[in-house]
């Protein structure tokens, strides 16, 4: 509704207003002459007219009080799927609290060895596949408040979704009462940093990391200090992340699959 209201004078105030020079950053990496570089710089971009930075909007949301589900029916798909989605720490402002949830996440769902993977598809065999996933975009230190973890699971017919929802709750809930030993912890966070080495490896990864951490925290060099900090996280913030996350606040999508009748 919103869209089909929308007129050209709305998307030309928009552009004018966020689309700034003010409200943009510009990260160049590689093997070059840094004062050449700017030279180039400035050369393309100083015709732009200065325009003032628009006050950054506050997108966080009261955190959730409830449970909240739904239903899609998709006739085409092969087999059904639910997700989980739970609230998370901003992870602007509360990067410490945030990155523990980075570890949650990973030892929930990352590899072979991974709770979630042992528990739905080995253990007890009730899923065929599970993924975790925080923010909507792919990349965990991209993201702003209001953000989300969210779990997927796509499982046989003849297993109900309530059992898989089960499932994943009383994994998440064995961090949250147990804590995490030491020793899986290091194995976890390890491969964590692997991740964020392995992005940094190449002359675009390590920009466009630099640009985002300028972009969304203010502070470019803060890319560079990622996987130490993820080195420091301790059980404790990884327990606190699991409580954290409550069957009684998160978010249920069910998908009903017709395509395999």
């Amino acid at each position: 509704v919103d869209l089909e209201s929308s007129t050209v004078d709305d998307a030309q105030d928009f552009f004018d207003r966020y689309y700034a020079p003010a409200n943009a950053v510009l990260c160049i990496g590689g093997d070059l002459d840094v004062t050449e570089t700017e030279q180039l710089v400035r050369r393309w971009f100083d015709q732009v007219p200065a325009r003032p930075a628009p006050p950054m909007p506050n997108t966080g949301e009261p955190s959730p009080t409830a449970v909240r589900r739904g239903v899609v029916e998709d006739p085409l798909a092969p087999a059904p799927a639910v997700a989980i989605g739970w609230r998370v720490p901003d992870p602007v402002n509360d990067l410490d609290t945030y990155l523990g949830t980075v570890l949650l996440t990973e030892l929930l769902s990352e590899g072979d060895a991974s709770r979630l993977e042992r528990r739905l598809l080995h253990t007890d065999q009730l899923a065929v596949g599970q993924s975790s996933y925080l923010g909507l975009f792919g990349d965990p230190f991209d993201v702003r408040d209001a953000t989300l973890l969210v779990t997927q699971v796509h499982h046989p017919a003849e297993v109900s979704t309530d059992t898989v929802l089960r499932a994943v709750h009383e994994e998440v809930e064995k961090v949250a009462t147990d804590g995490v030993p030491a020793e899986e912890l290091a194995r976890v966070t390890a491969r964590a940093e692997a991740q964020l080495l392995q992005q940094a490896d190449s002359v675009l990864g390590r920009t466009l990391g630099f640009a985002a951490a300028e972009l969304v925290h203010g502070r470019a060099e803060l890319a560079g200090e990622l996987a130490a900090r993820l080195a420091a996280v301790t059980p404790d913030q990884v327990q606190t992340a699991a409580r954290g996350l409550s069957p009684d606040t998160a978010a249920v999508l069910e998908l009903r699959a017709g395509g395999a009748r």
